[in-house]
């Protein structure tokens, strides 16, 4: 499909429509959690990280809280997000413009000549897919990072070379401090119970000097019929904000410029919101 069939729409009620609005994260973790003995009064829905939510259920009692919400994330990751891009649920669908959209940035950074030369981290892979088709095999080593484990092992048939990671933004525990040259992560920070600053003090302990960093924020819906809404829905809300993406990314650039990142830059292309900086 070309871009041109994705129509903007002024029915705000076509958004409900979007797998990414109808399949919640925080839905199936309560599924998963309720299912290991986590009942529905103990999960408020003021918890904005995970790391909230652990302490939360220690509070409770829940003296395995930790592992009782890694696996309900990596439960809910996997149950959304598995085989995900094997059909048409997203805008990049319609189009492959998103992938010259990154890959323009990358020239922008003066690495995308370079990119054979790199040791290049992807935190939230999902399958790998993505990746395949916006850097192909053009890396020096490649980290993949997911929540989700069945996605994983099928980013790995993708690229057996790659050294896969099963855990967080927030928990890049396997990567020695310096060790990455380009670090990216699409449609990812903006994820339930993500915690922005402790995610963006991993990348800068994992980033060389003047390595880059390139992110995405997701600035959308689209539902069955092409019709596409812009804005994202806020956490414990049942409509989508169409001030919440920039919100993401004021608070991104915020702590990236509160590290050692020298040059902040933005691009609002149709499909998403890119972020990307240079330590």
């Amino acid at each position: 499909m070309k871009i041109d069939k994705v129509r903007l729409s002024d029915d705000m009620s076509n958004y409900k429509e979007s797998i990414y609005f109808t399949s919640r994260i925080s839905r199936y973790m309560l599924e998963n959690l309720m299912k290991n003995g986590v009942e529905k009064h103990h999960l408020p829905s003021h918890i904005t990280t995970k790391q909230g939510l652990i302490e939360h259920l220690k509070s409770q009692g829940f003296e395995n809280a930790q592992d009782l919400v890694n696996n309900a994330i990596s439960y809910a990751f996997d149950k959304k997000y598995f085989n995900y891009y094997a059909a048409e649920k997203d805008v990049h669908e319609y189009s492959d413009e998103w992938i010259s959209d990154f890959q323009l940035i990358l020239k922008k950074l003066d690495v995308f000549d370079k990119l054979n030369e790199l040791d290049i981290l992807n935190v939230g892979c999902n399958d790998a897919s993505q990746m395949e088709k916006m850097i192909g095999n053009n890396f020096k080593n490649l980290y993949l990072v997911d929540v989700g484990l069945r996605s994983l092992l099928v980013a790995k048939e993708i690229f057996p070379k790659a050294i896969i990671m099963n855990t967080s933004a927030e928990s890049l525990y396997e990567l020695p401090d310096n060790s990455i040259d380009l670090y990216l992560s699409f449609r990812t920070f903006n994820s339930r119970l993500f915690d922005i600053k402790s995610a963006v003090a991993e990348l800068d302990r994992v980033l060389r000097y003047e390595g880059i960093v390139v992110l995405s924020i997701p600035n959308g819906y689209v539902d069955s019929d092409g019709n596409f809404s812009y804005g994202l829905k806020p956490p414990s809300e049942d409509s989508i904000d169409a001030e919440y993406p920039f919100k993401i990314v004021g608070e991104i650039m915020y702590n990236l410029s509160k590290c050692t990142f020298k040059y902040i830059g933005l691009v609002n292309s149709f499909y998403e919101i890119y972020i990307y900086a240079i330590r």
